[in-house]
């Protein structure tokens, strides 16, 4: 089992979105905690540190939308796999995106998985199984 200070990184600008992962995450009832961002600027920020904040903690998992506001989902993959330090980030798609050109992209930027967003209390109860099964049987990056 991975170590219980997971962090989680939900990268989405739909406040109903990040409402939905909030409560599938207490429902969960495990020691995750969760952290947001509205963009990639901004979640690369939580990832590297910024001013007064030290870099988010590892283990870490990363839940990406694609449609974001200023810097989009694809250039946030591409920004972050090409530091040397972020680079093996394990990143989960999340996005209402079913366009084959975004999920060939995704996957050209080695994501875990590209999951298509639906019925809000369906795509939470599917996170949540995810990431329990997950993180029972996966070994993280130290």
């Amino acid at each position: 089992m991975v170590d219980p200070a997971l962090n989680i990184l939900l990268v989405d600008d739909d406040s109903v979105d990040v409402k939905t992962m909030k409560k599938g995450l207490v429902a969960l009832k495990r020691p995750y905690r969760l952290h947001t961002a509205s963009d990639g600027i901004e979640a690369l920020g939580i990832l590297r540190g910024t001013n007064d904040k030290p870099p988010l903690a590892k283990p870490f998992m990363i839940f990406l939308d694609l449609n974001l506001p200023g810097m989009r989902g694809s250039e946030f993959l591409e920004a972050l796999r090409s530091d040397n330090t972020l680079c093996g980030s394990i990143v989960f798609i999340l996005t209402s995106s079913n366009r084959y050109q975004d999920r060939r992209e995704s996957y050209r930027y080695n994501v875990a998985g590209y999951i298509l967003k639906r019925d809000k209390c369906d795509d939470m109860k599917v996170i949540a199984t995810l990431l329990d099964s997950y993180t029972e049987i996966v070994q993280f990056p130290p």
